[in-house]
């Protein structure tokens, strides 16, 4: 077995109401016998759940909820959606405000300069309105 990328397709294909999504991956036989082979058994379950964190990682809503969690942590309690698309592109890309931090896909250094550094952390108007962040 190896991580075969699939796509499943409910609905039409290529129809308004059709809805895509990639099969999570599996490496393991679910027929064969553990007794076959303990060690290939242990190395296709860490394989298996390796792919599998891999995928939840990368998934498209992975960056904004982090970054969401994470403001409302360290910044606002109820954070603006360019706020949230702000830090995520930060999270994304490892590069915010012109800098670039690591370059690669989950830096977090560079979610918390954006954080931190964002024109919504950082305003003084914003402090003076009563409902912001509430």
């Amino acid at each position: 077995y190896f991580n075969r990328l699939s796509t499943v397709t409910l609905g039409a294909v290529g129809g308004s109401n059709s809805f895509h999504f990639r099969n999570p991956p599996q490496f393991m036989d679910p027929l064969r016998s553990r007794a076959s082979s303990s060690v290939s058994w242990m190395h296709e379950a860490t394989n298996e759940i390796e792919a599998h964190i891999d995928h939840i990682f990368h998934h498209p809503n992975t960056a904004p909820f982090i970054c969401k969690a994470l403001i409302q942590r360290l910044g606002s309690s109820n954070p603006s959606p360019r706020y949230v698309e702000t830090v995520a592109t930060a999270f994304m890309t490892g590069e915010f405000n012109g800098r670039t931090y690591s370059g690669k896909y989950g830096d977090l250094g560079a979610a918390v300069a954006a954080i931190l550094l964002d024109r919504e952390a950082t305003s003084l108007t914003l402090d003076l309105d009563p409902v912001h962040g509430h």
